[in-house]
Order: structure tokens, then sequence, then C-alpha cells
């Protein structure tokens, strides 16, 4: 593995590749689950109340110029600017897949640092540190659109996440009439109720909680809770359901949790 896509840019456009400049080659850490656990007095016994992750996940890999001939690895000023100007960006995350055919579908959401390395006083590469926004990785964006009405009412798919809870997906919905939109999703026993009173016909509605956005109606209206994609260990049936109200369009985008590394 030698190459990555970052931003819809590959790491060969620039005439680099991964390498190892210490034999050490990526090194991940973080994603770590820390249990809080307690127990009764006079027993041996801890008893577990909640776990939560503490650090994103976050790796550290080199790169260089794919060259053959040793007395040009030397790297420019404008290849040392390239490459700082694509990956140590100001803006944000931005996306990245590693060129692995059995990791196609993982995905990070990251931002990098970046250290020259330098070999008798020559740049020769960077050392580069990539932290990710979450403890995971995620799937390819994956897109549904279906219409639910009094007749179809209720839409079921497969969650294959590979972290048990709930995914907020962004959700575009289009009313096919004026009044209220009542909307159930979720796994049987975990379930939200989304209530949006007094919208309009076609228009449109955008819900998006991982970005805390929302628009197309009046906040007052908003019962403020969004649609959820879930799944529980034995469970992978997650469901889109209308349980009154007006009839509507609806598209939702979501990523699945990948909890592998590349």
């Amino acid at each position: 593995m030698y190459d990555f896509l970052f931003d819809g840019e590959l790491l060969s456009d620039y005439g680099f590749m991964i390498c190892s400049f210490s034999n050490s080659g990526k090194q991940w850490s973080g994603g770590d689950i820390t249990f809080t656990t307690g127990k009764a007095p006079n027993t041996d016994k801890q008893n577990f109340y909640t776990s939560v992750y503490d650090t994103p996940l976050s790796c550290t890999f080199s790169i260089c110029k794919r060259v053959c001939n040793h007395e040009h690895y030397e790297l420019t000023s404008e290849e040392q600017s390239n490459i700082m100007r694509w990956l140590c960006r100001e803006d944000g995350y931005h996306w990245i897949q590693f060129d692995i055919p059995e990791y196609e579908d993982v995905y990070f959401n990251v931002y990098f640092t970046a250290t020259p390395y330098l070999l008798n006083d020559k740049i020769i590469g960077f050392d580069l540190t990539m932290t990710t926004d979450s403890p995971y990785g995620y799937s390819k964006l994956m897109t549904k659109q279906f219409t639910l009405t009094n007749e179809k009412s209720k839409i079921i798919f497969q969650n294959y996440s590979d972290k048990i809870g709930n995914i907020s997906p962004k959700c575009t919905i289009i009313p096919k009439n004026n009044g209220s939109l009542i909307i159930k999703s979720g796994i049987n026993g975990n379930y939200h109720i989304t209530e949006i009173k007094n919208v309009i016909k076609d228009a449109t509605i955008i819900l998006d909680k991982d970005n805390d956005f929302f628009s197309g109606f009046d906040c007052n209206n908003f019962n403020f809770k969004f649609p959820i994609i879930s799944n529980s260990y034995r469970d992978r049936n997650t469901y889109f359901e209308k349980i009154s109200g007006v009839d509507f369009d609806m598209k939702i985008e979501y990523r699945l949790i990948r909890r592998v590394i590349a």
C-alpha cells in the first residue's frame, strides 16, 4: 500500500508515495474505551455503569517522492509547498481513503500535521500525523430515497454498522400536502418520533443533526427529535415509518461506522 485519496486527490498525483524512514510503518493510537465501574461495600465484584471513547484515532506515517534515481530524492521548494498546501489545511476535517483493496469501504475524516524529514541536511519527505474526528472509521456515503404514504407507511433496511447504537443521517423531506409531519425511526425498543407541525406542500425540509442544522420550517413547530438509523447486538432491522400526518418524499444520507483500521 503506497497511495491514499485525500479530499478527492491522490498522493501519487503529486509524485509521492507512503514510505517508512525508520522501518516502523504506520502507527495507530487512540480509540480506547474507558469503562466506569464500581462496587458495593463489602463485595469484590465490579459493576458496570457506563463506557465512553476517550480519544479519536490518530496515525503516524511518512511520505517521500516516487523516484528511481536516488540522486533526485530531495524535495524542491515547490514540491514541499504543494504537499503542505494540500495536506495541512485550516478548513477542518477532510475524507481520506487508503489504497488497500480489502479496506475499500473504510474512510476516515481527518486533518494532518507534517514535519519535514531530513537526510544529510536535505528534505527528502515528511513525517505525517493524521488525526481523525472520531474513534473509528466510516463507510462510503450511502443514500436511500423513498416515499411514505398511508398505503406504504414503512421502509425497513439493514444497518450493518460495526458499532451498536444510533446514526444521525442527513434527511431531505418534501411534504406532499400542508399539515403535520410525524416520522418514527430506529429499531424496536429504541426509536425517535420526529414531529414538525405546519409544514408546507413541496417545501424542502432538511434535518442534519451532526452539523446542528435544519431548515424549511419554523423551529417553534419542531420537537427537536432528529430521525435516527439504529441497531442492537441482535437486531439490524432499522426503519422509517409515517405514523400520521402528511405523505412525503424522503432522502437520507449517512455513513456506517467501521471499527477497522487500514
